[in-house]
């Protein structure tokens, strides 16, 4: 197998088949375009990794990069993160300052988030040869109750986008090939790239989606919105159908896009949610209320068809085997 996330048939067929016990104390579970973990009474886990993508001097972005994707994944189902085990995994002859400056990093970054760390595992390794850093974010449901997509779902609900595709991925690409893009492009320029950090939290965008009885969400992150849009419609086992021209990217992220050959639809996309409701446009004025960017790019449909409307052509979206990321970065 290839770096990057498994597809869904890998993910079906050696990992969830082989997952045979099951209680009665879980109703969400692992699935394809499930995101976190639910228990019958209100708990919802979830969990991401930082050091497995990037080189290690983007180490304290990808943490937060991890952190804020599993704080994404509790709030796509319904729920409000209120703490997290952090476990830290470090090759061997590193520094103990290198670790108590990741660990101040990590604190600091978890407090600005009002998450509480509740623990988690140190431990000096052979087995890495960079750090690699796991979040596991647990919160409560914000409603009473968690009930299933099939309650929720009704005909021709819209489909709504916040923030903007791709900014994970360009922010990762700006830092990792800075040097090479600043001989094309002014460095004020790229700078705009890096600054897209401020987009990657959700969790305003979130509540007011929750707010406003929103129960289906998905998030955006490996694989873009190709592959969120994949997932959310194997999840709900509905068809999905969008306009292409609704998206909306940055003008960096396109430039950049552009510069290095690779598609900002298959890129890295934490920062974006897919939210499901019955009237987008009265959420979007919700979200633009809080100067939160967000559109309306598609429908849920009754067939099983996943649609991309680009003018009066129509293109099924077939899940990218790996996000563009892994692509550029595995022949760099």
């Amino acid at each position: 197998m290839k770096s990057g996330k498994v597809n869904d048939m890998i993910l079906n067929r050696s990992v969830i088949k082989n997952i045979k016990y099951r209680s009665e104390y879980g109703i969400v579970r692992p699935k394809v375009g499930n995101d976190a973990y639910v228990t019958q009474d209100g708990i919802v886990n979830a969990s991401a990794n930082a050091g497995l993508i990037f080189d290690e001097k983007l180490l304290k972005f990808d943490c937060k990069r991890a952190l804020l994707n599993a704080c994404s994944n509790v709030y796509a189902e319904g729920g409000i993160p209120e703490y997290v085990t952090v476990n830290i995994f470090i090759p061997e002859k590193r520094l103990e300052n290198e670790l108590k400056e990741l660990t101040r990093y990590i604190a600091d970054l978890c407090k600005s988030y009002e998450l509480d760390i509740a623990g988690g595992n140190t431990e000096v390794t052979r087995s890495v040869n960079t750090y690699i850093i796991n979040f596991d974010v647990t919160g409560r449901l914000y409603f009473d109750n968690h009930i299933s997509y099939k309650e929720y779902l009704k005909s021709d609900m819209d489909i709504v986008m916040t923030g903007y595709c791709a900014t994970s991925g360009s922010i990762g690409l700006a830092y990792e090939k800075y040097d090479e893009l600043t001989t094309r492009f002014q460095k004020s320029y790229i700078q705009n790239a890096l600054d897209m950090e401020d987009y990657m939290d959700t969790s305003t965008a979130c509540r007011i989606a929750l707010e406003n009885g929103v129960r289906l969400m998905h998030d955006m992150s490996r694989g873009g919105i190709y592959l969120a849009l994949f997932e959310l419609a194997k999840k709900i086992n509905r068809g999905v159908c969008v306009d292409m021209d609704k998206i909306n990217f940055k003008q960096v992220t396109i430039e950049i896009c552009e510069y290095l050959e690779i598609n900002p639809y298959k890129l890295m996309s934490n920062g974006s949610m897919l939210m499901v409701c019955e009237d987008g446009k009265a959420l979007v004025k919700a979200l633009e209320n809080k100067e939160i960017k967000a559109s309306v790019i598609g429908k849920i449909t009754d067939s099983n068809d996943k649609v991309l409307m680009k003018n009066e052509d129509k293109h099924f979206i077939e899940p990218p085997r790996r996000d563009e990321v892994y692509i550029l970065l595995n022949n760099r």
